[in-house]
């Protein structure tokens, strides 16, 4: 098979370098533990999170006195509020094991799939309640990466620098090595059949098909940051063309968490540099307006409430773990994902290798943020839609504008727009008083 590789080196292109003004004046959002990181003799070290909707699955190494490890699963299906564990048939030891399982996909109610470190992978079609091993290639090599775009077809990356792509039509029964393979690839998302984009670690490319590899569109990163200083080592990939690449940029006043924007599949980017984190690990869903992320080391959260536009400092997670994680604080975070009631659902360690971690939930403090369609009253939906789109809540006339301000016009009838000759992705409506923004698929 010949693959067409288009490597247009066009760039991602930096328009912003932002630092963050942090604003812990108040709590913006309240936090509780919902499993602490300990039960009766048994600690819990939390090593991956995965969640969809209001289903949640969390991968922790449990510890029982004397000194037995044992890697289990627990399971919520309530919004993080309660857990039960699960049992995945895993062998006990009595040594320290670190070959945990650090990748953790919620695919669904009843779908999910881990990686370790080992190259294990695990898949449940049951909520959980059975566990089947898969294999994709040599095992010994740590997965890095695993993304399903519904309970069949998959995409993961294993294997550190020399990485490999293996893909799936069948669930995980068999994985197939990827037509396209590229080294040290960290992140990879696919949003069906032969539509997959792929992430270089530290600086890209974003490599993107959508003809099973055919053709291969390649981003390759720079801009007038130093290139050697930015080290961008995670990315979540929204639906459309939004993605959020993360992690650190050094210079010489010291290391900072860094964001990079996109919404555009890569063409253009924008960053934002933060100077009370000096890593940037984990963030919720990019297509939602509302967007919690976390960094290593640092009691701190950050939030946007536009898809990442802006971003606001929240030190209340400091204090969540205090009777439960006395010693540090929650500093070692493992996940952080928002439910479909818009709670915070996270989980946090104190130290990864002494065994004391918690799953907490966050609730906002303000009520008209936690609504991620409703901005000062107004109202839009269905969200995401690709088609009717229904309003409410403006008082004035209203136009429709894309992330880059260009005015779409559309008639209404009533309260009801068709929005189906707009392309795919992230639009505002406004009136001038209040605003909504509204995914069109």
């Amino acid at each position: 098979m010949s693959i067409v590789v288009r490597r247009f080196w066009r760039c991602f292109l930096i328009l912003s370098v932002v630092p963050i003004v942090a604003r812990p004046t108040f709590a913006q959002i309240n936090w509780s533990v919902t499993h602490p990181c300990q039960i009766d003799v048994n600690k819990y070290t939390f090593t991956a999170l995965g969640g969809c909707g209001n289903w949640f699955t969390a991968a922790a190494r449990k510890t029982q006195y004397p000194i037995a490890l044992q890697f289990i699963f627990l399971r919520s299906n309530d919004g993080g509020m309660t857990w039960t564990e699960q049992d995945a048939g895993l062998p006990k030891s009595n040594q320290a094991n670190h070959d945990k399982f650090s990748i953790l996909k919620q695919i669904d109610s009843l779908n999910a799939i881990a990686g370790s470190d080992a190259g294990l992978i695990l898949r449940t079609m049951d909520g959980g309640n059975s566990w089947q091993k898969q294999t994709a290639g040599d095992s010994v090599y740590p997965i890095e990466d695993i993304d399903f775009s519904d309970a069949l077809n998959g995409i993961l990356i294993k294997g550190g620098w020399l990485t490999q792509i293996w893909i799936t039509s069948d669930g995980g029964t068999h994985w197939m090595p990827a037509p396209f393979q590229e080294l040290n690839c960290a992140q990879c998302h696919t949003s069906g059949p032969g539509h997959y984009k792929v992430f270089g670690y530290a600086s890209g490319p974003l490599y993107t098909t959508d003809d099973n590899w055919v053709t291969v569109d390649s981003a390759f990163v720079s801009g007038p940051l130093v290139y050697h200083n930015r080290i961008l080592a995670y990315c979540d990939f929204g639906k459309t063309d939004l993605m959020f690449a993360y992690g650190t940029y050094t210079s010489s006043l010291g290391d900072y968490g860094l964001v990079a924007r996109t919404s555009d599949n890569g063409k253009t980017w924008s960053d934002t540099t933060v100077s009370f984190f000096d890593n940037i690990l984990y963030m919720t869903d990019p297509d939602r307006d509302t967007i919690v992320a976390t960094g290593s080391t640092v009691s701190h959260v950050l939030i946007s409430f536009d898809h990442g536009m802006t971003w606001n400092n929240d030190t209340s997670i400091a204090t969540a773990g205090a009777d439960t994680v006395p010693l540090y604080g929650l500093d070692f975070p493992a996940g952080i994902f928002l439910t479909a009631a818009d709670r915070v659902v996270a989980a946090f360690n104190d130290d990864p290798l002494v065994g004391k971690g918690s799953l907490v939930v966050g609730t906002f403090a303000q009520a008209s943020v936690r609504n991620n369609s409703v901005k000062n009253g107004s109202l839009v939906y269905p969200n995401p839609t690709s088609g009717i789109l229904h309003i409410e809540g403006f008082t004035k006339a209203v136009r429709i504008r894309d992330a880059l301000g260009r005015i779409y016009s559309l008639t209404a009838i009533g309260n009801t727009f068709n929005v189906s000759s707009l392309s795919a992705g992230i639009y505002f409506i406004t009136d001038g008083i209040s605003e909504a923004s509204f995914v069109k698929q």
